[in-house]
């Protein structure tokens, strides 16, 4: 492995208040096959109304936060696991997972905010498939954004898959095969 040092020098304000140390930056240099071309596709601007709408919905759906709200359903799991284990008990209590969107709340909170949201950057109103209004479709994206979070994205069934990528809109080509539809979604999903 190669490194390269460069020397960075302190920065002050007009105050002469030290806005940056000084110090070295090291940036490890990549081999030659480390290097990838990326497929750069330009985007398209949101409108001003775009924009509005957006938060519309951003300013309806603000709530109060802080991580000690929220459990962590793995280790909830694993608890539940061992306390099963150690109580001799034949099942494992369910354990509800509260980082999962709450769809139902964030319908009856912002319904027209995202209606127009919808109406403005989605001009040809193109209605959701009938898949996508269904019950079963709330499953499938809790399971498929539980499996990113895990890793196991590779682990989820083709049509199911499609069928995620269908309802959240990300657009495939007829012939793509399950690692195009698992790096869409990741690429999605961050």
């Amino acid at each position: 492995k190669q490194w390269y040092q460069r020397r960075v020098r302190e920065q002050r304000d007009e105050d002469n208040e030290q806005i940056r140390p000084a110090g070295f930056h090291v940036i490890r240099l990549p081999f030659a096959e480390d290097i990838r071309k990326l497929d750069y596709q330009p985007t398209i601007p949101a409108t001003p109304e775009q924009v509005q709408a957006a938060k519309a919905v951003v300013l309806k759906l603000k709530a109060k936060y802080s991580t000690s709200m929220i459990d962590n359903p793995a280790l909830q799991k694993f608890q539940k696991t061992l306390e099963a284990i150690a109580l001799e008990r034949d099942t494992i209590e369910e354990v509800q997972d509260l980082t999962l969107p709450d769809m139902e709340r964030i319908e009856a909170r912002a319904a027209a905010e995202l209606r127009a949201f919808n109406a403005a950057t989605n001009p040809n109103d193109a209605p959701l498939p009938e898949d996508c209004r269904k019950q079963d479709f709330k499953k499938v994206i809790a399971m498929v954004n539980t499996k990113h979070r895990e890793g196991l994205l590779n682990k989820v069934s083709v049509a199911d898959l499609k069928s995620y990528c269908q309802g959240v809109r990300i657009k495939l080509p007829s012939n793509a095969k399950k690692a195009d539809i698992v790096n869409a979604i990741q690429q999605m999903l961050g």
